[in-house]
This record gives structure tokens, C-alpha cells and sequence, in this order.
């Protein structure tokens, strides 16, 4: 019995590579002109809205930098304040009979 070779879709005949541009009607033409156009208003509106997007990252990013810092800002405040109220004051070591 001979082997029938199975058909799928890479082997489907189409009409479409037959086609070629400059073969096509004049109203093809117009439809394939329409079509660009549409995909490129399509591709321009989705650009405008990630553009859109980016700035209110971009926004956000900048917000949380401000904030970081003002932490910072508190933290080294923090910190300094308890160094001075760490180290002995002159009073208490003549009180305690310290010597340098």
C-alpha cells in the first residue's frame, strides 16, 4: 500500500503568492492603502498611551526619590542628635573626677 503523504497547513495551496502588488485592481490598491492606514493610527494612539504611561512611572519614580531622601534627611538627624546627647558633657566629667 502506498504512503499518502498528510496535509496540513504548510502544504495548503493558497491563491495569495499569485498575488503580487503590482497585479492588484486599482481598488485593492485603495484597501491595502486603508489598512496601512488604519495600522498606523492603530500604532500611533497605542505609542501616545505608552508615552502616557512611561510619564506617570517616570512621575512616580521621582516621587519616591524625594521621599527616600527626606527618610535620610530624618535618619541623620536621628543620628546626630544621639551622638551629642551621648557623649559626656564637661560638668559630668569633672563630676565623676574623669582625667583626659
Amino acid at each position: 500500500m502506498p504512503v499518502v503523504a498528510r496535509s496540513g497547513l504548510n502544504r495548503m495551496r493558497t491563491h495569495a503568492s499569485r498575488r503580487l502588488a503590482e497585479n492588484l485592481r486599482p481598488h485593492e490598491l485603495y484597501m491595502k492603502l486603508t489598512s496601512l492606514e488604519i495600522e498606523r493610527a492603530r500604532r500611533i494612539t497605542e505609542r501616545d498611551a505608552t508615552l502616557g504611561r512611561l510619564s506617570i512611572i517616570n512621575d512616580r519614580i521621582e516621587d519616591l526619590e524625594r521621599q527616600k531622601e527626606d527618610v535620610l534627611e530624618k535618619i541623620d538627624a536621628i543620628n546626630s542628635s544621639e551622638v551629642i546627647a551621648a557623649a559626656p558633657s564637661v560638668k559630668s566629667a569633672r563630676r565623676n573626677h574623669l582625667s583626659y
